[in-house]
């Protein structure tokens, strides 16, 4: 398993990417927060921001693969943090302001079993 940052600057290089992912095996996810979505929709990557760098996770790469989609790499933003929790700014960020993280607050202190650190698969 491989993880890398990718970068999108137009929603045609989102085209062009899954177009260049598609033929390989293996899951290939995008990971923003807490949000993982599987880098061969084009439906999931429109919905995240694609303001800034995402992380992509690779199940099974190879030299191939990497060379398919070294268009899309970039450097791993400054103040990331690696796994599915993700930078500051996002969803899972105490400075996002997140209504849903709050409302996983709000749930665990009533006493509901709420796993806020389980990333959500959309």
């Amino acid at each position: 398993m491989r993880s890398v940052y990718v970068s999108f600057s137009k929603v045609m290089d989102v085209k062009r990417f899954i177009e260049k992912i598609s033929p390989f095996e293996g899951n290939f996810d995008l990971i923003d927060g807490m949000y993982i979505v599987d880098a061969k929709s084009l439906m999931g990557i429109l919905a995240m921001d694609l303001t800034r760098p995402i992380q992509l996770r690779i199940e099974k790469s190879n030299r191939k693969t990497m060379k398919a989609i070294e268009d899309f790499i970039v450097d791993e933003p400054v103040g990331a943090l690696s796994g599915p929790v993700g930078a500051l700014s996002g969803p899972v960020g105490a400075l996002s302001g997140s209504v849903g993280v709050s409302n996983e607050i709000n749930a665990a202190a009533a006493g509901n079993a709420v796993d806020a650190a389980k990333p959500r698969v959309i």
